[in-house]
């Protein structure tokens, strides 16, 4: 797919951002043969009349999202984040009957039914093989589904990976849902603390504050609440205003030029990265396929990646050749008194940075931690 017009306010005023070559299609564990992978060339862009970055080719959701893709579950943050979310909902609704578009395993489900308050519904793509049978499960896209019948949606980090967001405003509109609940990740912080890859063939968008509310402005959703979760996350409800007027465009120099920094920052920082040993890179997933791509050549010395999420131990990370670990794979690497001859584990810029170091404290008389914020030049 080739997006011609803004995803968030469909002009056609485009200027380039960042283009890389051959990139691995997919950004999830996989036990395919290396031979099977495939490559994409991304090219993000940025939108002259709203300021708004995104990926301009665009992988189809039925292949991106299949019974092998893992949503990530390493990072306490993240379970965390969904009991936010689920109190954020039960603090502003009076509604007992709701619909989740992409529930994935159900966590959120499972929170949110425990009491039984809730009449539930899922729509996803496929249904994941954790959700319970019993769960009344709708097969298809969100932006076709018909909602007739349901007066509050929620989408739990689901929004940001839409392909055609708007598509879906329009739907909800139109169908009579009178209350949305979304959850996605706080895009103005990944920006701020220099994310590796905020911009990715996931979320193909940059989501933030400002283009969201912008964009349900449009269909006459006001927002009636909003909360984060310790910059993680951003929590919104959005409400029918039938004298909402449409919010201002978002400012297009700011947005444009600090993801232009964004990614100036983080090329010039791999590129500064001097390997000459073995290394591991923690965690994997896109954020570490991300640096291991842009490793270039001297990614031959990755030996591996770090990554606290037990699905993934054992198999390969799509796109390159190497497997991912539990953290305790660096006591094989223990040797007393020798310091020259710790390994490398290089720490990538993400919202997990914090909880990744102080998991690796209890190593770091047998590891070599290199931090790819300190080669940041700001």
């Amino acid at each position: 797919m080739f997006r011609k017009n803004c995803v968030v306010c469909r002009s056609s005023s485009f200027k380039i951002i960042n283009n890389e070559y051959n990139y691995p299609l997919l950004i999830h564990n996989i036990k395919h043969p290396i031979e099977d992978d495939k490559q994409y060339d991304i090219t993000v862009i940025a939108c002259l009349d709203c300021g708004c970055s995104q990926m301009q080719n665009i992988i189809e959701p039925e292949i991106l999202y299949n019974n092998s893709y893992l949503t990530a579950s390493f990072s306490s943050i993240l379970s965390k984040n969904v009991v936010a979310f689920s109190k954020f909902i039960l603090n502003n609704t009076d509604s007992r009957r709701v619909l989740e578009v992409g529930a994935n395993s159900g966590s959120l489900y499972k929170l949110l039914t425990k009491d039984n308050l809730f009449d539930y519904t899922v729509v996803d793509i496929f249904k994941d093989d954790a959700l319970p049978t019993s769960i009344n499960f709708h097969e298809g896209r969100c932006e076709l589904f018909d909602y007739t019948g349901h007066d509050t949606v929620i989408l739990s980090h689901t929004f940001e990976h839409l392909i055609e967001p708007r598509l879906f405003i329009e739907r909800v509109r139109e169908n009579g849902v009178n209350t949305i609940f979304i959850s996605i990740p706080n895009f103005n912080n990944l920006v701020e603390m220099n994310d590796i890859q905020t911009i990715n063939s996931q979320h193909t968008f940059y989501c933030g504050y400002d283009h969201i509310v912008y964009m349900f402005s449009l269909y006459g959703y006001r927002c009636s609440a909003f909360d984060t979760y310790i910059n993680h996350t951003s929590m919104f409800k959005f409400v029918i205003d039938e004298s909402m007027e449409p919010t201002s465009r978002p400012s297009v120099d700011y947005h444009i030029k600090r993801i232009e920094d964004n990614y100036s920052y983080n090329l010039e920082a791999i590129k500064n990265i001097c390997l000459e040993s073995p290394s591991y890179i923690y965690p994997g997933g896109q954020i570490g396929q991300a640096l291991y791509v842009r490793l270039n050549e001297r990614n031959k010395h990755i030996i591996g990646f770090i990554d606290g999420d037990k699905r993934k131990h054992g198999t390969r990370l799509y796109g390159t050749p190497l497997l991912t670990f539990p953290v305790d794979k660096l006591l094989e690497h223990r040797v007393a008194n020798e310091s020259d001859r710790k390994v490398n584990v290089i720490i990538c810029k993400s919202p997990y940075e914090n909880e990744i170091l102080t998991k690796m404290q209890q190593y770091k008389d047998i590891v070599n931690i290199i931090l790819l914020r300190d080669y940041f030049n700001l």
